[in-house]
């Protein structure tokens, strides 16, 4: 009987894991993806607003590491 307990540990455990990786690898691929949706978003707006404020446009930019 305590090692049908161990072994349940152990898939519990096993099962854990995978779902954090799982969760990692979502990650890896959701931020890129975002990433490339809000720049794509930005640069499609910025033709339509005023060359003056191409700079404030410039720096939500950089500051959101999407250039």
């Amino acid at each position: 009987m305590p090692e049908q307990c161990a072994l349940a540990g152990k898939t519990k455990s096993n099962k854990g894991c995978s779902n954090r990786s799982a969760s990692r690898r979502s990650r890896g691929v959701i931020i890129p993806l975002s990433t490339v949706l809000v720049r794509s978003l930005l640069e499609s707006r910025n033709q339509f607003w005023v060359p003056q404020y191409k700079k404030d446009v410039d720096q939500l930019i950089s500051r959101h590491g999407i250039a």
